[in-house]
């Protein structure tokens, strides 16, 4: 039984929602992203939490990122 159920590309979406939050400067500009979705990335190793504390995309997050962008996935 899975985890969690997410429709196609939800996972992707909130993954590149990591990555621009983590480029981001402004404070207005942060996306709150879901807890759940949160759990799944950790779990998928896609982000991590930084020694700050702020969530970061990890080697295989970009790589999955790059991949999606490029339509291998």
């Amino acid at each position: 039984m899975p985890l969690h159920t997410f429709k196609k590309g939800e996972l992707g979406h909130w993954l590149q929602v990591v990555a621009d939050n983590t480029n981001t400067e402004k404070a207005q500009d942060y996306v709150p992203i879901p807890p759940e979705f949160i759990d799944a990335l950790t779990t998928l190793r896609c982000i991590e939490r930084n020694s700050a504390g702020i969530l970061v995309v990890t080697e295989k997050g970009r790589l999955a990122l790059h991949m999606g962008r490029s339509g291998e996935i």
